[in-house]
């Protein structure tokens, strides 16, 4: 029972932004031009995004026996609210189970692994069977909101929320120690969360409902400026610009995915996508030890190629999934070769670079796609439309297709300024043993 409980643990903690978004962008109903659902997903994605700014690694939470308890109570809560507010559809209700959901699986994710200090768990084993569960449950629930009403997706999320709560009451056995956490506001070190929780509001507003204003636009541009200040130091420091940049790949595939789909009424390549990520990471874990036997410059280059031959596989329809596969995989692999060569300094770092990189794609994928279909389509969301009414729209095919055309060209235009960034560190080994010397 305990080590169920462990992958079951691991299997929420994976899939603590996957399973959510996807349930609340599945309860987006569109009737008679009336978008109901809205707010939901807008306060999941929104609360996901901005944990990472709110929650400060440098913080010992891990370390207090109450995290793990509070966090899965808040999100089977969340749970369970949400399943009534979708079935009896209150939207209000449905709001507030966003935030607990997104709140509460994104703080087990961040604030340690409790499976590191349980005895009697092959933690190794545990990581590949939970990988895999996460890949057969996304199967799963796929079936179930394409075949089932939509509230059953919630009920089988919501089941395995409640197997958290066991876990952490039953399995969690930690010391206790004091949560030793300031309250105090600091608009220095809070102007972060604050200029992400803006840019992350604007944005999911506008990919569901097609409407912002210029001053939106203007507001956005402010808070990227903004952010980029506040966290200069971090982002001089060796590979947090590359990161960044694999970031905003990661998930332009993400995003551009969920556009084309819905649009060529192809819904089943969002899963596939989200199972090439999963099944990417699995295979990272596995080959990225025995890739690191190679010479560094060799092993950057071909990661680099491969990556860049991914991206242009993704021109056409046909080789699309497979180019997002070998995408996906090889900015995963790079990601992780860079971490383990410049460790971060505080674990909420990768989470904080993650979610710089998603907001620079977002922010230019959108304001391309206005730009495409203003001056295209006369009307600046008209490619945004079939995403938000789930309507088959195959004669915009050439306008994504020069929407795909445009991200491609400025990922490769913005690969080599970083790669030039950081090419020391990519490509000159002793340079790199003096820095983690020092």
């Amino acid at each position: 029972m305990k080590k169920i409980l462990a992958i079951n643990h691991e299997f929420v903690a994976r899939s603590y932004i996957l399973f959510p978004t996807l349930l609340f962008a599945f309860s987006i109903i569109a009737h008679a031009n009336i978008i109901t659902f809205v707010w939901p997903f807008i306060f999941v994605y929104t609360v996901e995004k901005v944990m990472p700014f709110i929650l400060d690694g440098r913080l010992n939470l891990a370390s207090w026996s109450g995290v793990t308890k509070f966090c899965s109570v808040i999100a089977f809560i969340g749970g369970i609210l949400a399943s009534i507010g979708i079935y009896f559809r209150f939207e209000w209700l449905a709001s507030l189970a966003a935030i607990l959901i997104g709140f509460g699986v994104t703080g087990l994710k961040l604030l340690g692994d409790p499976n590191e200090e349980i005895s009697g768990i092959d933690l190794k084993r545990v990581n590949v069977i939970a990988g895999f569960s996460v890949i057969i449950g996304l199967i799963a629930l796929g079936i179930l909101l394409m075949k089932l009403p939509l509230v059953v997706g919630f009920v089988f999320y919501t089941f395995f929320l409640g197997l958290e709560v066991i876990y952490a009451y039953v399995v969690v056995k930690r010391d206790k120690t004091p949560l030793d956490l300031k309250f105090s506001f600091n608009l220095k070190t809070a102007f972060p969360a604050i200029a992400v929780l803006t840019v992350v509001f604007i944005i999911s507003f506008f990919k569901k409902t097609g409407r912002i204003s210029d001053f939106s636009w203007a507001l956005i541009v402010l808070a990227i400026i903004g952010i980029i200040l506040e966290l200069r130091n971090i982002l001089g420091q060796p590979f947090k610009l590359f990161r960044i940049w694999l970031g905003a790949i990661k998930n332009y595939v993400i995003i551009y995915t969920l556009l084309f789909a819905f649009q060529q009424n192809k819904a089943y390549w969002i899963f596939i996508v989200f199972i090439e990520l999963m099944l990417s990471g699995m295979l990272v874990g596995a080959l990225s030890p025995k890739l690191q036997k190679l010479p560094l410059t060799t092993r950057y280059k071909t990661a680099l190629i491969c990556l860049t031959l991914g991206l242009f596989l993704t021109y056409t329809d046909y080789l699309y999934l497979l180019g997002t596969a070998i995408t996906v995989f090889c900015a995963i692999l790079l990601g992780k070769w860079a971490r383990k060569q410049v460790p971060d300094k505080y674990s909420s770092i990768d989470q904080k670079l993650s979610v710089f990189g998603s907001l620079c794609n977002q922010i230019i994928l959108f304001g391309a796609l206005e730009l495409i279909s203003y001056f295209q389509l006369d009307n600046k969301s008209a490619l945004l439309i079939p995403y938000i009414d789930h309507q088959q729209e195959l004669q915009y095919s050439r306008e994504m297709f020069y929407l795909r055309v445009s991200m491609i060209t400025l990922f490769v235009i913005t690969g080599i300024f970083v790669i030039y960034h950081d090419r020391k560190y990519l490509f000159k080994i002793a340079v790199c043993k003096i820095k983690l010397e020092k």
